[in-house]
């Protein structure tokens, strides 16, 4: 007989099982600054829930035929909640007053060998603005799957019912593929999405977490009336993951807004990615506790090809990186970087 995880899908992952059996384009190269007072604090984001997406996963649930927990045939559904965990929007770019990224979520799965295992399914696509959800994670259902080794999780959209709002003007969405040297867009063919990113986890390990963002900095290009949609999203381990904020202001001390901040890994790849707030503050959600070297941008050029130019900066060029080391379950602050 096989065990059984249950998972429940918000905006941090958590995971346990039942008993029984980047890219650097947009910024030169960078040298590590001075070392600058730092401030380290437990921290864990806060989550919220959508009644939507409850009431559209008990509807959907409500359809299946209630099967034993642990029979490897049920379907995945029952079970006890030995599995918790969240789906993270907490990235996006500022796309002006009143913005909006609506995503048309059908379901999310676990995905292991190739093989994809049901966490939540809708009876109706659940619409959810992610800019809502910039720093506090969303939940999104539960269900029951095999506690086995897992390659990463895969979330369904309809692009259909999915749209940007940017200044007033409402811009439906095109999923695709940008060319990273030229920037054009391949639309593509499929109608429903799934979209894959790696999160390793094992559901036989109990009380794994995972964290899962959506980088919409690197994700969406608003042309000719259509939101372009190249989903860039990124997960983390819980148990070994952290938060790196701060906030970015001139020399006037007023807020940068629209700053890129990028936390790079040790080769140089990018871990994280963000932009800085109507205020100028900014957090990096789901990288592994570590060492990286935090970049801040006023001028920055994603895959999309469209720039991201900082509001309020007193130069174009990028800041010299901060050396950042972050703990697991911590909050790196990096107080006022000053551009």
């Amino acid at each position: 007989m096989n065990r059984i995880a249950l998972v429940t899908i918000a905006g941090i992952f958590a995971l346990s099982a039942c008993s029984g059996g980047g890219s650097t384009a947009g910024h030169t190269s960078v040298q590590p600054s001075s070392a600058r007072s730092i401030k380290m604090a437990p921290y864990q984001i806060p989550t919220t829930t959508s009644a939507a997406a409850q009431a559209s996963e008990k509807a959907a649930k409500a359809k299946k035929k209630p099967l034993d927990d642990c029979d490897p045939n049920n379907d995945y559904g029952g079970g006890a909640p030995d599995i918790t965990g969240d789906l993270d929007f907490l990235d996006a770019p500022n796309f002006g007053p009143g913005a909006q990224i609506n995503l048309a979520i059908v379901g999310v799965n676990a995905i292991s060998n190739g093989s994809a295992y049901s966490l939540v399914t809708y009876d109706t696509a659940v619409v959810i603005n992610t800019l809502d959800f910039q720093r506090q994670s969303l939940s999104l259902g539960s269900n029951s799957i095999p506690a086995i080794a897992y390659d990463g999780l895969q979330i369904v959209i309809d692009p259909s019912q999915s749209s940007v709002v940017s200044n007033g003007q409402t811009y439906p969405m095109t999923f695709g593929t940008f060319n990273p040297q030229t920037f054009a867009f391949q639309p593509s063919a499929a109608g429903i999405q799934s979209i894959n990113f790696s999160v390793p986890f094992n559901g036989s390990q109990g009380n794994v977490h995972l964290l899962m963002d959506f980088n919409g900095v690197d994700s969406i290009a608003l042309v000719n009336g259509v939101a372009q949609v190249s989903p860039a999203l990124i997960g983390a381990n819980a148990a070994n993951s952290a938060v790196i904020g701060g906030s970015v202001v001139n020399n006037a001390g007023a807020p940068v807004v629209n700053a890129t901040i990028q936390a790079l890994n040790a080769d140089g790849s990018v871990a994280a990615t963000t932009v800085s707030a109507n205020d100028g503050s900014f957090e990096l959600h789901a990288i592994n506790a570590g060492n990286y070297q935090v970049v801040v941008s006023n001028s920055f050029v994603p895959v999309s090809g469209q720039t991201v130019s900082a509001i309020g900066a007193d130069g174009a060029a990028p800041l010299t990186a901060i050396p950042v080391s972050v703990p697991a379950g911590y909050r790196a602050d990096l107080g006022q970087i000053q551009d």
